[in-house]
């Protein structure tokens, strides 16, 4: 999917959503893509790469124009796209992101159910991984609100980047 089609919700965008909508059950009213029916799965992963992932980080790309060479990555599907809201413990959001002097971020998961979890989050073989991961942004011990934040998850050959943990529930 074309980066200008997700960020703009051009009709290839939504196309992909609704176009050719086979009955749900054989009632009427209640319809599914047909990409939804011959693969329910792949269905979901493209659903949360582009509107996700590639919507949410295309959001900030007339501010951050360095953003262009990740969405460009992930228009050629060469990353897949991951989506990291909802955490174990379902409360407030409890993941933080501080602000290092040089600029950088520093996640921080504060206790075990404060965990990340969204399927399908695990690495797999010959495809990288990057997460728009939700946090509090901490500056100066002062929270600064939920931001999201791109996270790269593992490497094309699997290997889980440093300080990234990943496990079944």
């Amino acid at each position: 999917m074309p980066i200008e089609d997700t960020r703009s919700l051009k009709p290839k965008f939504w196309d992909f959503h609704r176009h050719g909508q086979r009955p749900l059950f054989g009632r009427s009213g209640a319809h599914l893509p047909p990409a939804y029916t011959l693969d329910s799965g792949a269905w979901t992963i493209l659903t949360i790469h582009w509107n996700l992932c590639m919507g949410t980080i295309s959001s900030f790309l007339s501010e951050r124009p360095d953003l262009l060479p990740l969405l460009q990555a992930l228009e050629r599907f060469d990353t897949c796209g991951e989506f990291l809201l909802t955490e174990l413990g379902y409360g407030n959001l409890e993941t933080t992101a501080t602000l290092q002097a040089d600029g950088s971020f520093v996640p921080h998961t504060p206790y075990p159910r404060a965990a990340k979890t969204m399927p399908p989050n695990s690495p797999h073989s010959g495809m990288a991984r990057t997460d728009v991961v939700f946090a509090r942004l901490m500056v100066a011990g002062e929270d600064h609100s939920v931001r999201p934040f791109m996270v790269p998850l593992n490497d094309a050959s699997g290997a889980m980047c440093r300080s990234i943990a990943c496990r079944t529930t």
